[in-house]
């Protein structure tokens, strides 16, 4: 039991608000999502990506492929994270600021599910 440990229930919940919160967010880095897990996520858009730049190369256009092939890997290590570092930023301070009515609650419900 939190009570044994922290003397009431309250202290506890407290704690957990404050320190833990913190210590979470100081280890994955203040970001939800750490940098590695957004590339493991996006890896399948490499994939794709690397199966035009083998066409490309397969019928002998090595410039185009050279080119696709950098661009595929500024999307997947620079662009994709970007992206989605933004929207879950936008998405977490529409979800601080208070609805003032019901058709802007439906509304920001629907941004943050994109």
């Amino acid at each position: 039991m939190p009570s044994e440990w922290y003397g009431s229930v309250e202290t506890f919940e407290e704690m957990v608000r404050k320190r833990i919160r913190s210590m979470l967010y100081r280890q994955l880095g203040g970001l939800l999502f750490p940098y590695g897990w957004q590339l493991v996520g996006a890896s399948p858009i490499l994939w794709g990506f690397a199966d035009l730049v083998a066409a490309r190369t397969r019928v002998g256009h090595w410039r185009e492929a050279a080119y696709l092939g950098v661009g595929a890997l500024t999307f997947w290590l620079v662009l994709f994270p970007f992206v989605f570092q933004v929207t879950l930023l936008l998405a977490n301070s529409s979800a601080s600021v208070r609805a003032r009515s019901g058709w802007i609650s439906s509304r920001r419900s629907l941004w943050r599910s994109f």
